[in-house]
């Protein structure tokens, strides 16, 4: 073995002494190193990976140490700009194929947008469910997508809470991207998701940048509103023999008001006041009192109306064909008054008459209080939104039979069914499609059951959450044999659509009786109710009663037959939305008009053959067909309620030859039903009328 010497320790001091030095070295330079890089839309501080957090768990993992960070904190959608490493995580298509877009001449921005091609209609392309944060539950909410439909204008764009589309948008048909929006308000509980809808039985989609929040596009306009109520208790009834409308009085009355409501100007009247009472269109209703006459002979009668000291609106009565001793029957009277300037002190009560000076009154129900209701609606100065959602109604008819209520006791609040109604819907604007329900467990089905009787009520779909007022008006017919008296309460209730469990009541509750042997009368009675729904989609309605019997009944029966030797008389149907909160979107390109009522605008692409007339596409459907009558002739028969007059307008454009000008259309006939119009040549060889294709654009009052 070698001697170690003090030249070998120099040799081994230096060695040892380059080694620290190159250790050093690198140990600074990997300090000064940058971290792993986030790609990213932002430009904050990058932050070490294990640490990221964002809302909503929106970092998208790319591998590796990459991550991005896809939105703010107003995007509910974990992957809205589909740049993920798998570009479909957090969607899912119920069916057709699914592509990842990543030419640049493809893509609407980033690095990716996505292909979808549903292969049947009602297919679906929905991001996850998220729940919806606390602060935003019933806040105005938006979503909206980039979109290439790539002509298709059939598929839209709705906003989900895993049950029911809370609005939709019909998709924008461009060869380029286009930003689809929508507007919507968010459910009180639950979940909430983006989805796409093809109504096409196959269709061609790209989007990309999908958004779903708060609404940025928005500004609020308060529209219908509860504006109070008052409720008198501690006096029984008030009464007259005068053959006029007049005040009526009674004693010791107790007022208990709400909101912007007060007691009348003078005491113990069936009324109330409101001072200051801004402009607007106003429903009062008056509940819970009965009509009462003393009786005598025939020709009896009793009536009230509600008066403001100006206007007398609304009203009901009973009329006594035969002598009587006395009879009551439950009424609810709804008047509606308008004020253009501020009123500094609105009086108003209930007046009463008798038909021939017999003792007339209206009588408070036994364990109840007379109570009014007041509702404001703005001018139509004031409207500034969108009626498709908005200034919405139920209004029906249902008739064919004449349902009979029996002569037994009901002491719960019981449906009313008959197996030979029919549910009509009345034509009108913003008019909503209402079916009527069905007995036992049977889902409604339309008109009339498919399954089961049909049940006295409607079942609609409710456009957005919020509150409504139900009414049903009809007329009442009572047979009593010897001795005793019955009574009928009705009250509009809610219920599952298929089932008869009460889920909520109107809280209208309006009686009628019979206490005279061996008499036949017929009364009108008109209940309504006022029902709070905390989310949109399928409701039923249902006229319910309770009933106590000690005579010897004959006839009990609603009388709905549509019997034309009395009327037509059948049962009718109303709902109205009473508190929504409207967003007025603020958008540019915002189409206005100067008129008071609702505007319709519809077009359609039509061509007339040597033996048709085809509706090649239409934008909703508003031709329910088109009916060749020869040569360059074509009626177009319109679908219910698209115009409520025949004041529209319609404009065309050949599609026929290479100079538009050669082809003017002209119109034969116009209805608020049909349009019939002629294909003219006006050039070349003029007055001839031809075949064609032409695009159709019509503007009219809905």
């Amino acid at each position: 073995m070698k001697k170690f010497n003090l030249g070998d320790k120099t040799i081994l001091t230096v060695y040892v002494f380059i080694i620290l030095f190159l250790s050093v070295w690198n140990f600074k330079a990997g300090a000064q190193s940058a971290p792993p890089s986030i790609k990213g839309q932002s430009s904050a501080r990058q932050l070490p990976k294990p640490n990221l957090q964002v809302p909503f768990n929106q970092a998208t993992n790319l591998g590796g140490l990459d991550a991005l960070i896809e939105t703010g904190n107003d995007n509910l959608l974990a992957n809205p700009g589909f740049e993920a490493s798998t570009a479909t995580s957090g969607w899912t298509a119920s069916g057709g194929p699914v592509s990842t877009l990543t030419l640049a001449a493809d893509v609407a921005q980033g690095l990716k947008s996505i292909n979808w091609q549903p292969n049947s209609a009602g297919q679906t392309f929905t991001s996850t469910a998220v729940t919806i944060p606390t602060g935003w539950r019933n806040q105005n909410g938006e979503a909206s997508c980039l979109v290439n439909s790539v002509g298709e204008t059939q598929n839209f764009l709705a906003a989900f809470d895993g049950t029911n589309i809370l609005a939709e948008v019909n998709s924008i048909a461009s060869t380029t991207y286009r930003r689809v929006t929508l507007n919507f308000v968010f459910p009180s509980s639950g979940s909430i998701s983006l989805r796409l809808f093809s109504k096409n039985v196959s269709s061609n989609m790209s989007f990309d940048s999908c958004y779903l929040g708060l609404a940025t596009n928005i500004g609020s306009v308060s529209q219908a509103t509860f504006y109070g109520s008052v409720k008198l208790s501690g006096c029984g009834s008030w009464s007259t023999t005068s053959t006029s409308y007049v005040d009526v009085a009674g004693s010791g009355c107790i007022y208990t008001a709400t909101g912007g409501l007060a007691a009348p100007t003078t005491a113990n009247r069936p009324g109330f006041t409101a001072a200051n009472l801004p402009p607007g269109n106003y429903l009062v209703i008056a509940s819970g009192v009965s009509l009462r006459n003393a009786g005598g002979g025939g020709g009896n009668g009793s009536q009230m109306q509600l008066f403001d000291g100006t206007s007398q609106e609304g009203g009901t009565g009973l009329f006594m064909a035969s002598p009587l001793s006395q009879v009551n029957i439950g009424s609810t009277v709804v008047g509606r008054f308008n004020y253009t300037s501020v009123q500094a002190l609105a009086d108003i009560r209930l007046r009463l008459f008798s038909v021939n000076g017999s003792s007339a009154s209206i009588e408070a129900n036994t364990g109840g209080n007379l109570t009014f209701d007041v509702y404001r609606f703005p001018l139509a100065q004031e409207q500034t939104f969108r009626a498709d959602t908005i200034g919405w109604k139920v209004d029906a008819n249902i008739s064919g039979a004449n349902p009979d209520l029996g002569s037994s006791n009901v002491t719960t609040y019981t449906g009313i069914e008959n197996g030979s109604l029919t549910l009509t819907n009345n034509v009108g604007a913003g008019n909503i499609q209402a079916q009527i329900p069905c007995s036992g467990v049977n889902q409604s089905s339309g008109a009339t059951c498919a399954v089961g009787n049909e049940s006295v009520g409607v079942s609609f779909n409710l456009l957005v959450a919020g509150d409504v007022l139900a009414c049903a008006s009809f007329s009442k017919l009572m047979t009593t044999g010897a001795g005793g008296s019955f009574a009928t309460i009705f009250q509009i209730v809610e219920t599952p659509n298929n089932a008869q469990t009460i889920s909520q009541e109107g809280k209208s509750r309006v009686q009628t009786q019979m206490g005279s042997p061996s008499t036949r009368v017929t009364t009108a009675v008109r209940v309504c109710g006022n029902f709070s729904f905390s989310s949109s989609g399928l409701k039923t309605l249902r006229l319910a009663y309770e009933q106590s019997a000690t005579a010897v009944v004959a006839e009990n029966l609603i009388l709905a037959d549509a019997d034309s030797g009395n009327g037509q008389r059948d049962i009718h149907w109303e709902v109205y939305p009473i508190n929504q909160i409207v967003p007025a979107p603020l958008i540019a390109g915002s189409v206005t008009s100067g008129s008071s009522g609702l505007v319709r605008i519809v077009s359609a692409n039509v061509t007339i053959a040597p033996s048709s007339c085809t509706v090649n596409f239409q934008l909703e459907p508003w031709i329910t067909s088109g009916t060749f009558n020869g040569t360059g002739d074509c009626t177009i028969n319109l679908a219910a309620g698209i115009f409520s007059s025949a004041n529209y307008s319609c404009s065309a454009m050949s599609l026929t030859h290479s100079d538009a000008s050669t082809e003017a259309i002209k119109y034969v006939t116009k209805t608020a039903s049909a349009l019939r119009l002629n294909f003219n040549r006006v050039l070349n060889t003029p007055g001839i009328i031809d075949n064609g294709t032409f695009d159709l654009i019509c503007v009219g009052p809905r």
